[in-house]
C-alpha cells in the first residue's frame, strides 16, 4: 500500500494512505453533478513518501463550461490534499476525455 508521511508536531508523524486520496477524488466527483470518472485515477507517490501527483481522466456533462469545471475540480482536489497534509500535491493533471 502506498502512503505519504508528514511531520505533525514534535516527534509525531502522520501517514495518509492511498485509499484516503482515492476517497478524496471520489468525494470531489460526487460533489459535482457535471463530472464523471472516465478511468481509475492514478496516484504517483514519490520514493521519499513526502508527496504525490495525480492523473485523473474525466468526462463532463455536455454544455458545461469546460475550463471553469476543470479548474473547480482541480482546486477541490488540491484543497482536500492540503487539508490532509498542510501542503499542496506536486501536481494534479486532469485529462478531459469527452462529454456525456
Amino acid at each position: 500500500m502506498n502512503f505519504i508521511t508528514t511531520l505533525n508536531g514534535i516527534n509525531e508523524r502522520v501517514s495518509i494512505y492511498e485509499n484516503a486520496f482515492l476517497d478524496l477524488i471520489k468525494h470531489a466527483i460526487n460533489n459535482s453533478k457535471v463530472i464523471k470518472l472516465a478511468n481509475s485515477p492514478r496516484i504517483i507517490f514519490f520514493d521519499d513518501k513526502i508527496n504525490a501527483s495525480f492523473v485523473i481522466d474525466i468526462t463532463i456533462k455536455a454544455k458545461t463550461p469546460l475550463k471553469e469545471t476543470i479548474d473547480n475540480f482541480t482546486n477541490e482536489i488540491i484543497n482536500g490534499f492540503d487539508a490532509l497534509l498542510n501542503y499542496k500535491p506536486n501536481s494534479v493533471k486532469v485529462c478531459f476525455t469527452g462529454y456525456f
